[in-house]
């Protein structure tokens, strides 16, 4: 897989438009046997690239990358929604130590899913905000992932912001909404650039 995703950026940087669509069907096809080799599966899907050429692949040519939080975060930073200033807690135990933070922190917890449309839309613009203000502690809860923690804060839509400091919450509200996030943040006395551009 990752040889398929080098392949890509080397084609799209050559502009190179005739292989995209051959490099699109390995990498979907590559992503299919990751699922059945998580799935425990073994089957084979073959690839059929122009001139009438077909390469298998099986679970067995997938190592290592499963489709999972970790896959997913790795592909939030190759999409650039995601620069390593979100926290990612993969189960309840770490949210909890991750929630902790120094005293007085502001810590802010975006409940998501990798299905939610809007969650997607706006995790580079958290990612972003994210970046700009170090002393927030960022946190991105997949609630799939980790159901526990959406069951503890009563998270009933998505995507969810839950702002905390000290173990108490300061706010909370659903939607994907950049200008409620950041005056949330304010009420919390956080100070938000200004001059960022979102």
């Amino acid at each position: 897989l990752t040889r398929v995703i080098a392949a890509m950026a080397v084609v799209v940087s050559r502009a190179d438009h005739h292989a995209i669509p051959r490099l699109v069907a390995v990498f979907s096809a590559a992503l299919f046997a990751t699922a059945h080799a998580v799935a425990g599966a073994k089957k084979t899907t073959t690839v059929h690239g122009g001139g009438g050429s077909s390469s298998p692949v099986t679970a067995a040519s997938v190592v290592g990358l499963a489709p999972s939080g970790r896959f997913l975060r790795v592909m939030d930073r190759l999409r650039g929604g995601d620069d390593g200033a979100v926290g990612h807690p993969v189960d309840f135990e770490s949210l909890t130590q991750a929630t902790l933070g120094a005293p007085g922190q502001v810590v802010v917890i975006d409940f998501s899913a990798t299905w939610c449309g809007p969650c997607r839309a706006i995790a580079p613009a958290y990612a972003a905000l994210a970046a700009q203000i170090p002393e927030v502690r960022f946190l991105k809860v997949d609630v799939d992932d980790v159901p526990e923690a959406a069951q503890h804060y009563g998270v009933s839509a998505l995507p969810t912001f839950v702002l905390l400091s000290d173990g108490a919450e300061l706010a909370r509200f659903s939607g994907a909404s950049m200008p409620k996030l950041e005056a949330a943040l304010r009420d919390a006395g956080v100070q938000v650039p200004s001059n960022h551009i979102f």
